[in-house]
């Protein structure tokens, strides 16, 4: 009987040693937000890549289609301030840490409002297939405890965590 999930593996990256990132592997655990998900219903934010998926002696090549099962070794592509955001997704708790406030992140426009409310552990609608480019397209918009905007970069959408204090 095993202990449960092994903790994720940071490959480190001599050859880079400048890089403001590592390769982090994560193991799937069970009750993880990502286990039984494919590629293609997560999104992460810019500076997050799924690299590589090894699922017991096979080497699986990540694509949209791909679903992560309970005992992958899932290699992501991490910039350490991102780490523990990624960390929380693969947490067989799956709980969502807290969030520094004016924490600023960059996410695709083409993700849907469901995409992030899975990614952030939001509650609902997890459903909604709304792009956050639409979000936008009038101007900034609040999501939960994010206002979303849009970026320079049109192709992705800024998130600044500012929650509302309450009355």
């Amino acid at each position: 009987a095993s202990a449960g999930p092994e903790p994720p593996v940071t490959v480190e990256l001599h050859a880079l040693r400048h890089v403001d990132g590592d390769v982090v592997d994560y193991t799937v655990a069970p009750s993880s937000r990502v286990a039984g998900q494919a590629l293609r219903g997560l999104t992460f934010p810019d500076g997050v890549a799924v690299t590589l998926v090894v699922r017991g002696d096979a080497v699986v090549v990540p694509r949209g289609g791909t679903l992560l099962r309970p005992g992958d070794h899932v290699f992501v592509a991490v910039q350490t301030a991102l780490k523990p955001l990624v960390d929380r997704l693969f947490d067989p708790d799956a709980q969502t840490p807290p969030l520094a406030d004016g924490l600023a992140l960059a996410f695709p426009a083409e993700a849907t409002l469901g995409q992030l409310h899975r990614f952030f552990g939001l509650p609902a609608p997890t459903w909604s297939t709304t792009p956050l480019q639409d979000l936008v397209a009038e101007g900034p918009a609040r999501l939960g405890p994010f206002v979303v905007s849009p970026d320079d970069d049109p192709e992705l959408v800024r998130l600044v965590h500012e929650p509302q204090n309450e009355p």
